[in-house]
């Protein structure tokens, strides 16, 4: 994937060159197969949460709870997430903070969407990948998707800094992902504490915790090599002590399956350069979902979770 260059926008936090909306919008990507119904608060004018819209400001608090997590919790190109399924099991209001491509160090440097799920009942936090986690080569940013490369100087792609370190550095490689799985454990815990709502870990994922994903991208591989990338069962352990219960769910159903217009229910492809800052700067299409949670898995996550839920509100 061509590397992905940022410039123009302004963000005090961190570097001038970081992009205005700080989240990955799959709009255009993603039309012909779903509609997200993306919203805006006006306490994050610069991300985009997935809808039904839901302000947790004006809610009674422990009226709701939070899903929290990369694009699986978004429910990218699936027509409904697992928060949503879970309000409908629940009877609770749900608000899904859900950003592709980020890691955790996402919330703890937005500390303002910790403090509102904290009103909430509980929340839902997926465990997500290490591969945007900071190390000595690179740093994570406020926005999804894109690091500080050091040696370069630039903001680029979780995937180019990878590809970049393979390319220029790759007997350093393995160093970088143990400096990235320490960061992931450190940002974990440090977000852990700051949520005082009980917790739930979620592992969402084609292949068990046993196992470490090995890929470093996305597109073009499958979620029983990468999702979670570099992130396995050990991990996971070094945090567990922090949450209310850790529910591991392996599955891939529907993995493999078309990607269907909801128009026509015809099967289409999308084109990640429709991504734009946030994809390549060339046509990727792809038919199939290999990568992304589907329906059925989705259907999945909730049957796992709402034991662990039923533990919390009784």
């Amino acid at each position: 994937m061509p590397e992905q260059q940022v410039s123009g926008a302004v963000d005090t936090e961190i570097d001038p060159r970081l992009p205005d909306l700080l989240t990955v919008d799959y709009t255009a990507r993603d039309f012909d197969v779903v509609d997200y119904d993306y919203y805006v608060l006006d306490a994050f004018p610069r991300m985009r949460f997935r809808g039904p819209y839901f302000d947790p400001r004006g809610a009674e608090s422990g009226s709701f709870f939070t899903t929290m997590g990369s694009a699986h919790t978004l429910g990218a190109l699936s027509p409904v997430a697992y928060g949503d399924l879970l309000a409908g099991e629940l009877g609770l209001d749900h608000w899904n903070v859900g950003v592709g491509g980020i890691s955790t160090s996402f919330y703890n440097r937005h500390s303002g969407i910790i403090d509102l799920a904290n009103r909430g009942r509980f929340a839902v936090l997926q465990i997500t990948a290490a591969r945007m986690e900071s190390n000595e080569r690179f740093s994570s940013t406020p926005c999804a998707q894109f690091v500080l490369d050091h040696k370069h100087g630039d903001l680029i792609g979780s995937d180019n800094a990878w590809h970049r370190i393979s390319q220029e550095e790759p007997e350093a490689f393995d160093r970088y992902v143990a400096q990235s799985r320490a960061t992931w454990v450190v940002e974990h815990r440090k977000l852990l504490a700051s949520l005082t709502v009980p917790t739930i870990l979620l592992w969402l994922s084609a292949r068990p915790m046993q196992q470490t994903g090995t890929d470093t991208g996305q597109v073009g591989t499958l979620s029983h090599t990468a999702f979670p990338h570099f992130v396995n069962g050990e991990d996971v352990a070094q945090i567990a002590d922090l949450a209310a219960g850790v529910v591991e769910c392996v599955t891939e159903r529907g993995i493999g399956g078309p990607y269907v217009s909801r128009w026509t229910g015809k099967p289409v492809r999308i084109n990640y350069r429709n991504l734009g800052i946030f994809g390549p700067t060339r046509d990727l299409f792809e038919e199939h979902n290999a990568y992304y949670a589907t329906p059925e898995m989705h259907e999945d996550a909730t049957r796992a979770l709402l034991p662990a839920i039923a533990g919390i509100l009784s």
